[in-house]
């Protein structure tokens, strides 16, 4: 169901780069945003919605512009 924003929070994630320039693991954002890796791991596969506190913390986590939280949350409707 929330297919679309899932693969989209996955694109964003390995965008993000660690210190020595490899893509984010899906343990690194769940530590940056505060979420257990299984959560991020549902988010990803589109098997969980996210709600207003984990947008937030994942946007955080993500250095998102004001643009992209607002493009991010429509998926997530």
């Amino acid at each position: 169901m929330y297919q679309s924003f899932g693969r989209v929070v996955a694109v964003l994630r390995a965008e993000r780069r660690d210190e020595d320039g490899l893509p984010w693991t899906q343990e690194q954002l769940g530590e940056a945003a505060g979420l257990g890796v299984h959560i991020i791991r549902k988010i990803e596969q589109g098997k969980r919605a996210p709600d207003p506190d984990m947008m937030s913390r994942l946007s955080d986590a993500l250095q998102l512009t004001l643009w992209e939280r607002r493009e991010l949350a429509v998926l997530a409707l």
